[in-house]
């Protein structure tokens, strides 16, 4: 079979425009608002490409039904969720966290945790409070002064290693005691 000169040329003038269609969206943005009218849709991008969702000037990125008060979420690299956000996997929060915006919020740690617990300024913040207090300390040092001995149910104040069920040491020593109360059963 051959091809005519005329077919040969439409095609290839097709082609041709069909590729400067696509070249003017290379590279090309595009402002609006996208709307699914109860249609599944799945986002997808190339392997190793990332999804950017980059609102304009003044704007922040929102999710759910978007008229929650953004209090903190103000900015141009902002996100406000409005519900819930779950996570399967781990979160990783580079900079300051803030859980809750009330002291009648509560926060609900299910996990263990695999770090020190530090507080932002020393000697300013509490554990507890006078009327809402910890029911049990679990510890084997506290501010590297008293030390439990659990598993031979000592405890000592200015001793690291508690001889008797309660030892006091004078303030840095190391033989004298200020007080040393014995239980010989």
């Amino acid at each position: 079979m051959v091809l005519s000169h005329k077919y040969i040329t439409k095609v290839a003038l097709a082609f041709a425009y069909i590729t400067y269609i696509i070249a003017a969206f290379i590279g090309t943005s595009y402002a609006g608002q996208l709307k699914f009218d109860g249609v599944p849709v799945d986002i997808t991008t190339s392997d190793e490409e990332d999804l950017v969702v980059a609102p304009g000037s003044g704007g922040n990125v929102q999710i759910g039904i978007g008229s929650g008060a953004n209090t903190y979420a103000t900015g141009q690299n902002d996100l406000h969720i409005t519900g819930i956000l779950e996570s399967s996997g781990a979160a990783y929060l580079d900079s300051n966290v803030t859980l809750g915006s009330a002291s009648t919020n509560t926060i609900s740690a299910l996990g263990r945790l695999s770090s020190n617990l530090l507080p932002a300024t020393s000697g300013s913040y509490n554990l507890g409070s006078s009327t809402l207090v910890f029911s049990n300390l679990y510890t084997n040092i506290i501010s590297g002064f008293a030390y439990f001995d659990l598993a031979n149910g000592r405890l000592g104040i200015g001793v690291s290693a508690p001889q008797a069920r309660l030892d006091i040491r004078a303030s840095g020593s190391s033989t004298g005691f200020a007080l040393r109360i014995s239980d010989t059963t």
